[in-house]
């Protein structure tokens, strides 16, 4: 049994792995870390890009040896995804933004600064590197999926991969859409053709990071 999965399932993590080397070759060195799917961007002439403190790891929190930092304490409250700024001005007074996981900027009660957002939306249809696995159910039994989106289109992913159907084991090569449903987590449908001749699944995918 082990002998047939090895096939498919190092197939698999080939396709992931190359399209991770390809996002890292061409994005290397652009700026800070970009959401599943998003080619890190460098900011334009003038501007540069800040470091981020990020909280302790839940693996590190499980040291007994652990001591909160300061990311800790000031993201205690805030939900997973959040960021927040802070601005020390020349004579010493501290201003704060909070940026929340969809991009909405908070500010506390009270304060007395003047702020605007400005914002460019995303272009509605782009090209993408965007690996993904998955599982459902496919005509077959069972599947497990893996493979890169290419193409986006509004909340649409685009892209090819391979299947393992259970209990035959059978593989596939497929062509996939994906239909982001929160975050990096899409409803995915795909079909192809393999080993158990032509397969159709349908499951739930996640964009690799």
């Amino acid at each position: 049994m082990l002998k047939r999965l090895a096939v498919p399932l190092l197939l698999a993590a080939g396709v992931i792995i190359a399209a991770l080397a390809i996002r890292w070759f061409f994005t290397r060195g652009d700026g800070p870390a970009a959401p599943p799917g998003r080619p890190a961007a460098a900011p334009p002439p003038g501007w540069r890009t800040v470091e981020e403190e990020r909280t302790s790891s839940a693996l590190q929190r499980l040291s007994p040896f652990h001591r909160p930092t300061k990311a800790d304490v000031v993201m205690r409250e805030w939900p997973a995804g959040s960021r927040v700024v802070r601005v020390e001005t020349e004579g010493g007074e501290e201003v704060e933004l909070g940026i929340l996981p969809g991009g909405e900027v908070a500010v506390p009660e009270g304060q007395p600064h003047k702020v605007t957002v400005y914002h460019k939306p995303e272009a509605a249809v782009a090209l993408e590197l965007r690996p993904f696995v998955g599982a459902g159910l496919s005509t077959d039994g069972p599947a497990i999926m893996a493979g890169v989106d290419v193409f986006r289109a509004w909340r649409l992913h685009l892209g090819a991969g391979v299947a393992l159907t259970l209990p035959d084991k059978d593989v596939a090569a497929l062509g996939a859409a994906g239909v982001n449903l929160w975050r990096n987590v899409d409803l995915r449908l795909a079909g192809g053709y393999g080993t158990g001749r032509g397969t159709a699944a349908v499951g739930v995918s996640v964009g690799v990071e």
